[in-house]
């Protein structure tokens, strides 16, 4: 295929590195969420919900540029990670307080 011809010699690994990382953080927000939820405080599930959406973002961002490589997919996977972030740190900071 063309595609194949195209890809960097590493789209391979950045590819499997960005689907472990979205597949650990569903796993542990899964874990956390449907097993420990009622154990945990409503401070400790947000806290925790930086970790798991920052790096299911990660995931996705790194996958838009896995076939340019490792080094392009976990730098666009860094930026949309630090987007996201930024994104819930507003979103706890204006709208849930309201809630």
């Amino acid at each position: 295929m063309a595609i194949e011809k195209d890809q960097h010699p590493t789209a391979k690994l950045a590819r499997t590195i960005c689907i472990v990382a979205m597949s650990g953080a569903t796993l542990l927000a899964l874990v956390l969420y449907g097993f420990m939820f009622e154990s945990m405080s409503e401070d400790a599930l947000v806290q925790i919900s930086f970790f798991w959406v920052c790096t299911i973002a990660f995931g996705i961002g790194g996958l838009i540029l896995a076939h340019k490589g490792v080094g392009p997919a976990i730098g666009i996977g860094i930026v949309i990670a630090f987007a996201f972030f930024l994104a819930l740190q507003t979103f706890f900071i204006v709208l849930w307080p309201s809630l």
